[in-house]
């Protein structure tokens, strides 16, 4: 099976190409947006990988790429400039198509593509966050026969990519999710009695937590009939918080320059919060449910050091590999969360040595 990456040099792809190189059914055709002479092919096994230019602003450019794949791998970005490009190609070949971003908005855009459930198998949200973070609360939420709480935290300490901080303020623009509430029986709610701080089990100190559920949490929260979901964002302090706090208010995101500069201001950010000393991936989740007739309370611990940009390239190829494997899918578009095996995922992550799972590490 050949696997065309799109937006190879990133950090992201970096992940993806790592993993698929140890599947031996796999070739992969690496994108590339400049001369293919700045290119240094000795770095990979020529056996398995082939390099072709790929402009994804060009449809003619995109259809010669993708139309020699069987499936494709979008990590170019930023996604709310390139939108559903990409997808719009894959639909029209009739072919695999993951994305590592995704959201309401891409969603949105994808579902009026023309035969888009008809034609191609589409996933979405395939990284870290969102992706990652929902597939870990189904896999928790799983371990009951009736989940009535599952209450996750997500802990990021690596660097954030330009394209990614301009997502993230992209979708501030786009108002997309919802902060402080949280999912009860299916249906979006305000939160009353707000957290504001957690103790987790690698910090001598507390850290800052936020509420918030996004389209993709819902989603999965309804899907595995999760009773009470919560998500939380969370900050190493109140300052950093407060700092992010107020570029939502000041909504300052019209232009393109403003974006830019917001953009740049979230990787400062994320830059000041960078910490050696922890891990650089940490879903921590507290939940509680029936197994059987027996009342269960449990706390788990992800844990990774490994870039959040490798991850989320680990996890589109892992959702790559997931589709292909099992190919009675039916054809359409996903929320990876809500198509590809949580404990697939879990496990295939674990039995890489990417992630560490642990139910220990209890935190209140």
């Amino acid at each position: 099976m050949k696997i065309g990456v799109i937006g190879s040099s990133g950090k992201v792809a970096k992940g993806v190409i790592e993993l698929l190189l140890k599947v031996k059914e796999y070739s992969l055709v690496l994108g590339v947006h400049r001369d293919l002479s700045m290119v240094n092919v000795n770095d990979f096994p020529q056996a398995k990988v082939s390099f072709l230019e790929v402009d994804v602003y060009s449809e003619e450019s995109l259809w010669k790429f993708c139309s020699i794949c069987d499936g494709i791998i979008n990590c170019a970005g930023p996604s709310a400039s390139l939108q559903a490009r990409v997808a719009n190609v894959c639909t029209r070949l009739d072919m695999i198509y993951v994305d590592v971003s995704g959201g309401q908005a891409a969603y949105n855009e994808i579902s009026t593509i023309p035969d888009f459930d008809k034609r191609c198998l589409s996933i979405i949200s395939a990284g870290i966050y969102p992706g990652l973070t929902e597939i870990f609360a189904a896999y928790i939420a799983a371990q009951y026969t009736e989940p009535v709480m599952v209450k996750e935290f997500f802990w990021g300490n690596s660097e954030l990519s330009f394209n990614a901080a301009y997502d993230i303020v992209s979708s501030l623009e786009k108002d997309e999710g919802t902060g402080l509430s949280y999912c009860h029986n299916g249906k979006i709610e305000k939160i009353h009695n707000i957290s504001s701080v957690i103790k987790f089990p690698f910090f001598d100190e507390e850290i800052v937590v936020m509420p918030f559920i996004n389209s993709e949490y819902a989603s999965m929260s309804r899907k595995n009939k999760i009773q009470n979901g919560y998500f939380y964002n969370t900050f190493r302090n109140n300052q950093a918080l407060i700092k992010f706090s107020m570029l939502k208010a000041l909504k300052q995101y019209k232009t393109e320059e403003e974006k830019s500069d917001s953009a740049q201001k979230i990787i400062t950010m994320f830059q000041q919060e960078v910490d050696a000393s922890v891990p650089r991936v940490a879903l921590l989740v507290a939940s509680e449910g029936m197994l059987d007739e027996c009342k269960m309370e449990r706390k788990d611990v992800l844990i990774s050091d490994y870039d959040w940009n490798q991850i989320t390239g680990y996890i589109a190829a892992i959702a790559m590999l997931y589709a292909a494997e099992y190919k009675r899918i039916e054809k359409g578009l996903y929320y990876a969360c809500d198509i590809v095996d949580p404990e697939y995922i879990i496990n295939k992550l674990v039995d890489l040595n990417i992630m560490r799972l642990s139910s220990e590490g209890a935190f209140e």
